[in-house]
């Protein structure tokens, strides 16, 4: 709640209001009487109200001073109280009873409900209200206080019970009304409360919400980021392992249209199936017709590379190349005979030197096509 909304700075303007209200009264209270009661006809009177006007105006600017500190509240109870024993002088002091200004103490209930919005204040000033106008009164009329009658003594008894009869009414009313009101503002208040409790809960939950989206912008980037950096290292393994193909089964041309592909090491399914796609794209590229694959240094092979090795060579034949593998161990004749391998179909030479005088002469020879030999033949 801004500090120009707030309660406290509304009673301080009320009260800076409630001043002006009252000197402005005073001002005209005093101008009246003194065309009203001329000093060279009574200068006591003049003197009297001179007297009662400066002590307005001294209760008056001591309510605007006060206005803002925590004494406002008693400040004000004490003027709107003074100002009723100055409305009680006015009669005495006129020399005269009429019963018109009595009007004027229904005014200090009124004035203390627009100001304090306090019920049991308003009824308190009614009660210091009714009470000195009817002590007042009752002086006069009894002729404690020597007053000149202006109507019958009936008459203004009436009037006196009247006005205190409507007095007590009016501040009843105005007090019930002043605590339904002040009940209706702090409803307003605490719901206005509530409601900034409740905006300030909601600027938390955004301001935590847009951390959590930036903590899941700086999550997304560095996902993408690890993503990328394993893209590219999985790219530089997929080059390393193509590398590592070519290199442990380089193909070699020795001739034209003849190649040889010495094989070492551990020949396993894995590799055999990067073989297979390395060694297609050879025999594309080189435009081969006869392939002399050297198995003289494989160290073990399993089942599944075997078949892989028996795959290669018909698809090589599919591509119109002829296949001999020469250097095939005893033991790896038998894995192959075990696997249920039908050898029949393999061009073998027992080793690289017997390939390369058959690629010699079937190259060098009249006949394009490549004679067919049993397997194992020398």
């Amino acid at each position: 709640m801004s500090a120009s909304h707030s309660p406290a700075f509304d009673l301080v303007r009320r009260t800076r209001l409630l001043a002006a209200f009252f000197l402005a009264i005073e001002i005209i209270a005093f101008v009246a009487g003194f065309f009203a009661y001329p000093a060279d006809q009574n200068p006591q009177q003049l003197y009297w109200a001179s007297g009662i006007l400066a002590l307005a105006l001294i209760a008056t600017a001591a309510l605007y001073v006060l206005a803002p500190t925590r004494y406002v509240q008693p400040c004000i109870f004490a003027v709107i109280v003074t100002i009723t024993f100055l409305i009680a002088a006015i009669d005495p002091l006129s020399g005269t009873l009429g019963g018109g200004t009595w009007v004027l103490f229904q005014i200090c209930p009124c004035v203390t409900a627009l100001v304090l919005r306090n019920p049991i204040a308003t009824i308190s000033i009614a009660v210091v209200s009714a009470a000195t106008l009817g002590v007042t009164a009752a002086l006069q009329l009894s002729g404690s206080i020597p007053v000149t009658l202006v109507a019958t003594r009936s008459a203004l008894t009436f009037n006196l019970g009247l006005q205190i009869g409507v007095m007590i009414v009016l501040s009843v009313v105005i007090a019930v009304l002043t605590l339904q009101e002040r009940r209706s503002l702090e409803q307003a208040t605490q719901a206005r409360v509530a409601s900034e409790q409740s905006l300030q809960q909601l600027n938390q939950l955004l301001a935590h919400q847009q951390q959590l989206n930036e903590a899941m912008a700086a999550n997304v980037a560095e996902l993408q980021r690890r993503e990328a950096q394993l893209a590219s290292e999985q790219a530089s393994k997929q080059a390393m392992r193509a590398d590592m193909v070519r290199q442990a089964a380089p193909v070699v041309p020795i001739l034209p249209q003849v190649v040889v592909i010495p094989l070492v090491g551990i020949f396993d399914d894995q590799r055999a199936g990067a073989m297979h796609r390395h060694l297609l794209s050879e025999i594309e590229r080189q435009r081969a017709r006869l392939i002399v694959m050297d198995v003289t240094g494989i160290e073990t092979m399993d089942m599944l590379a075997g078949k892989a090795l028996i795959n290669m060579v018909q698809a090589c034949s599919l591509l119109g190349a002829h296949v001999i593998i020469v250097g095939i161990a005893p033991e790896g004749a038998q894995f192959l005979v075990s696997l249920g391998i039908d050898t029949t179909k393999l061009h073998t030479m027992a080793n690289l030197q017997s390939a390369v005088r058959y690629a010699m002469a079937t190259v060098g020879g009249a006949s394009a096509g490549v004679r067919s030999t049993q397997p194992g033949g020398r």
